[in-house]
């Protein structure tokens, strides 16, 4: 409806909210179109179908479906929504200027029409960050605009409380001054984060919701919006950087530009240098590397303390920065594999505590006489001969299946971590950035 402006994203499945069962009911050839407004964020939607018929589970209301997801933001009739594209709705304009700049840089996107704009002469355009408040009556009006974007492409997500002050909002946009002067914007993505009180005198800082319009993704500007986070905490002195339930894809976005945070962080440096050095002297065999190579507990501190980065956050970056060194000096990941092996086995399990237990199953009865009802216990030392004997029994299928997970979690780790580093390396490379960890 907007000409070279408009853009199509992959139909989506609006099953999911259609009640209890998650089914639409009653339609054949059922076809919904929905335009979303890019100027006032406001949607409308196109029903089509070829008839329809209650066949014994009733027609769903199609309309409650489409309210439950747009709310306010859904326009029932066209011309109305057409109307909507005016400069008189553009909600960025009242929006933009309420934040705080904290990331500019001049665009090299070409891509980005402004059409129906004049140009009399020369424009200029830059990407920027603001942060905001949600405070303000034109914020909180684009935050709600902005869910069914959320609800329809990040699963499972939610909108955040607006009565809440802690809440606050970024938007990268691209910022157009033209030949008359006049300014506009146009929406790239948007972020939200929370700050919330860490003992006993700080705060920590937790990234709630990350989206890149589909049009612009895979073009840098999620990781822009992480980028002027780390910007947000590190000038503010928060405690720290938290993610709630980040996507696959949003985590390793995350772990590829902490990795290259940590490849200029001279204390990290200097550790990992003196670490790839013994192991270039000790060539160690896979069973001699089960408590080596873990990072000091006063860089876990100092890396918190500085870049704001959590610790388990470090410990999967670290990961990362290992493996690198390992196949640098080895051209193989068998090494970083056995390493990574006795990591993962430190973490999930005391080996000396597991060696000295027994796990067993006791058959009970209850008042309604099941005779399937049991309790799994777990015995220190030694199980007397009358117990092996009785009612308990060995758990002999455990140990296996547990091996059998932890080969499958290695597995699938170990290639995380490779296509990280690929990423990590070619990133460096285009930034100039030495992998200086062997």
């Amino acid at each position: 409806m907007n000409g070279a402006n408009g853009f199509c994203i992959e139909p989506i499945d609006l099953n999911q909210f259609a009640g209890k069962d998650g089914r639409i009911y009653g339609y054949k050839g059922l076809k919904i179109e929905v335009w979303l407004n890019c100027v006032s964020f406001q949607a409308y939607a196109d029903i089509v179908y070829e008839s329809s018929s209650d066949c014994g589970k009733g027609i769903t209301d199609l309309n409650q479906i489409l309210q439950s997801i747009f709310g306010e933001s859904l326009i029932e009739n066209k011309n109305d929504f057409l109307q909507m594209f005016s400069a008189d709705n553009d909600l960025l304009r009242h929006v933009v200027p309420l934040g705080e700049v904290v990331h500019c840089e001049a665009s090299g996107e070409k891509t980005i029409s402004f059409e129906n704009h004049s140009e009399k002469g020369a424009c200029s355009e830059e990407d920027q960050i603001v942060v905001m408040d949600m405070g303000s009556m034109h914020v909180k009006e684009l935050y709600n605009h902005l869910v069914p974007f959320l609800l329809l492409l990040v699963e499972g997500s939610s909108p955040i409380d607006l009565d809440d002050p802690k809440w606050e909002m970024l938007l990268i946009v691209k910022k157009k001054v033209d030949g008359s002067g006049n300014t506009h914007h146009r929406l790239l993505g948007f972020a939200t984060i929370y700050s919330f009180y860490h003992y006993p005198d700080t705060s920590r800082l937790r990234i709630g919701q990350v989206l890149v319009l589909p049009p612009y993704q895979g073009k840098g500007y999620g990781r822009h919006l992480l980028e002027a986070v780390n910007t947000i905490a590190v000038s503010r002195n928060m405690f720290d950087i938290t993610i709630e339930e980040p996507s696959e894809h949003l985590q390793n976005i995350r772990d590829c530009m902490d990795t290259i945070r940590l490849l200029t962080f001279a204390p990290l440096k200097t550790i990992l240098s003196s670490l790839f050095s013994r192991l270039k002297e000790e060539r160690p065999q896979n069973s001699s590397i089960a408590f080596k190579y873990f990072p000091p507990k006063s860089l876990v501190g100092e890396v918190r303390k500085e870049l704001k980065i959590y610790k388990k956050q470090f410990l999967q970056c670290w990961e990362v920065l290992l493996f690198l060194g390992f196949y640098k000096i080895s051209a193989s990941t068998e090494i970083f594999r056995a390493w990574l092996a006795a990591k993962v086995e430190a973490e999930t399990f005391d080996r000396g505590e597991i060696s000295a237990m027994k796990k067993c199953v006791i058959d009970v009865q209850n008042e309604c006489g099941h005779d399937k009802t049991f309790v799994m216990v777990r015995f220190e030392g030694e199980v007397s001969p009358e117990i092996e004997t009785g009612v308990l029994q060995k758990d002999e299928s455990g140990e296996r299946e547990r091996k059998e997970e932890m080969e499958k979690f290695i597995e699938g780790r170990l290639k995380e971590i490779k296509a990280i580093s690929e990423k990590v390396s070619l990133h460096c490379e285009n930034l100039g950035i030495p992998i200086s960890v062997a």
